[in-house]
């Protein structure tokens, strides 16, 4: 058994915390003047540890001062109160942490006498270890050493009380736990919602020993999801988390859509007031579905104001947008840290930074071929382009355009894209959906030349893959891609790695020919044996011909797992042997769908 004695370490109880501590903020009214100081006033009553820091920020030292200190979201240094007349828990003390700022720096020797390395088992974690733990990724799994940390026996104290397993582990340990907690709302903060739910006011009401590591876990308080209130109760509780952030930024979800619930009759301006006053420290702004005042009211951010802003995200309730307010939002992505822009208003926005974008989704403003390749040609950085493409009326040629770093593909629009295809080289491109900027009636998309005149121009872009292509999706496939223009990418090399196959309204349907060329067969190369998810429709197959496919690669342990195959409407036959199949996978954890292209 792996047991860990941390020096200046004792067991603690599992208090829960006071009533006072209730929604993550409490009230101190412990003041000399007899002031009660309201619940957006943070108080940190003992040291603690500020957690993993985001890449590329300045994080917070590992040690504080043992009065208590309130951070104002409007000045850099802290401000220190009186004294708390509080009894200091027997959590670890002052000396029971390292200063961060030297076990970040690499060239200085990791100490050999932590205060928290003692350790008398085989397996002890060298200091170098422990160093790299507590700055891995936000996304990452815990290093496998992190599991001699754990204590697997319950220890008494002196009192006889057991400590819960989880409250004796490292601080660094619960900091990391609590920070994964966040996964959903740090890939979208749609979902960091301000309620009494939200997950690091739940975190921060477990017990005290928990609440000392939130409140000084900055990456918990970063997630903000605002929309129209009343009375400002959003401003008040942002004030709360933006002061738990400690100066590392906040990343902003703001929406005006009534579909979230109807919005009261006097509708409250606190929540954007916040952001407007706050815009220096945003990282991450996502406006979804504003109206024309609330972008006007952005229009008014000085140029520079924004100094932080990482990533934009605008997309608006109405469809006649002022064009000049749309521009006047330039002021929030000119900033030398801004890297994405997912953009839903008519007009272009000219005044990027090219060179450092990384991302780029470009909806309700459509492009043409032209600009296309000179928003590629500015990106030397540009790993991910959605854009919507106009038809072009006067067909031209250009030369070959070659982005070694582009990695998504995403391509809307009408008409045929072979001009597109032809002039890129995109080596590295991972992933390539095509698919139209509207819906396409029966017949319309091969009368408009829909996806390709020549398939061989697709031939040609897949030709000059070099990293392996591993998604492709095409929506309507038309006239000029068939069935044999499927079998012959299939069998491209370049598609060898390809983890997910979507082809819809493929022109003259599927049969069984591929099928089995999807079968795996001992002794002969099979099509794409990376292949995780399919789906294809017009499938006119005969019984037992989807089964032998499925069987094939399930024997043959091959990652596919979700499958959709569906027939034309109308067109129903029976399939007994393929159903009861696909009965058996399901069983075994496969998501398997069969039904007619417009559903049953």
């Amino acid at each position: 058994m792996v047991k860990w004695p941390f020096k200046n370490r004792r067991s603690q109880h599992h208090v829960p915390a006071s009533s006072a501590y209730a929604g993550g903020a409490y009230i101190h009214d412990g003041t000399a003047d007899g002031h009660r100081y309201p619940s957006d006033y943070v108080r940190a009553s003992y040291p603690g540890w500020p957690g993993p820091p985001d890449p590329g920020v300045h994080p917070s030292p590992a040690t504080f001062p043992a009065t208590p200190v309130s951070y104002s979201p409007y000045a850099a240094s802290p401000t220190v109160h009186a004294p708390s007349t509080t009894t200091r828990p027997s959590y670890p003390i002052q000396d029971a942490y390292i200063d961060s700022q030297k076990w970040r720096n690499t060239s200085v020797p990791a100490p050999e006498n932590a205060p928290y390395l003692e350790y008398t088992g085989s397996d002890k974690p060298t200091p170098e270890d422990l160093r790299r733990a507590l700055f891995i990724p936000r996304f990452s799994p815990p290093p496998s050493h992190w599991r001699a940390l754990i204590p697997l026996d319950p220890v008494p104290d002196a009192s006889g009380f057991y400590t819960p397993p989880i409250n004796r582990f490292p601080v660094e340990l619960l900091s990391h736990i609590f920070t994964r907690c966040m996964d959903d709302e740090v890939k979208n903060p749609f979902y960091a919602s301000f309620s009494a739910g939200s997950t690091p006011l739940v975190i921060a009401r477990v017990c005290k020993l928990w609440r000392a590591i939130a409140l000084d876990l900055p990456l918990l308080w970063q997630q903000f999801a605002m929309r129209p209130c009343q009375r400002g109760g959003h401003y008040r509780i942002a004030r709360l988390f933006l002061e738990r952030t400690k100066g590392l930024g906040i990343y902003v979800h703001y929406s005006e859509d009534s579909r979230r619930g109807a919005f009261p009759r006097e509708l409250c301006p606190c929540a954007l007031d916040f952001v407007l006053h706050n815009i220096g420290q945003v990282k991450a702004l996502s406006l979804v579905q504003i109206s024309s005042s609330t972008l006007l009211r952005l229009s008014r951010v000085r140029p520079g104001a924004a100094s932080s802003m990482m990533k934009l995200v605008v997309t608006v309730r109405e469809g006649d947008t002022a064009v000049d307010a749309a521009r006047a939002l330039s002021s929030l992505y000119q900033a030398p840290t801004f890297r994405e822009i997912d953009w839903a208003l008519p007009s272009f926005p000219e005044d990027i930074h090219w060179t450092r974008i990384v991302s780029v989704r470009l909806c309700e403003c459509r492009l043409d071929t032209f600009t296309v390749l000179r928003i590629m040609t500015s990106s030397p950085v540009l790993r991910h382009l959605d854009v919507d493409i106009t038809p072009t009326q006067h067909p031209m040629r250009y030369n070959l355009l070659s982005h070694r770093v582009l990695e998504d593909l995403i391509i809307q629009g009408d008409g045929p894209q072979d001009i597109l295809l032809e002039a890129l080289d995109l080596p590295n491109l991972r992933r390539l959906y095509i698919r139209p900027g509207s819906s396409i009636p029966d017949d319309a998309s091969f009368s408009q030349g829909w996806p390709f005149l020549d398939v061989r121009a697709l031939y040609h872009f897949l030709g000059r893959l070099r990293a392996g292509l591993e998604y492709f999706l095409l929506l309507y496939g038309g006239a000029a891609f068939n069935e044999a223009a499927l079998l012959h990418i299939i069998g491209m090399p370049q598609l060898a790695t390809l983890r997910m196959l979507n082809i819809t309204e493929l022109g003259g349907g599927v049969s069984d020919t591929v099928l089995k060329a999807l079968t795996v067969v001992k002794g002969r190369g099979t099509a794409l044996p990376q292949l995780e998810r399919l789906a294809m429709c017009d499938c006119s197959t005969t019984d037992g011909c989807i089964a032998r496919m499925l069987q094939s690669r399930y024997r043959a342990a091959h990652p596919l797992r979700r499958v959709s195959l569906r027939y034309p409407i109308g067109e129903r036959r029976g399939h007994d042997m393929d159903v009861a199949t696909m009965e058996m996978l399901r069983q075994k954890g496969w998501t398997i769908f069969w039904t007619s292209c417009f559903g049953d």
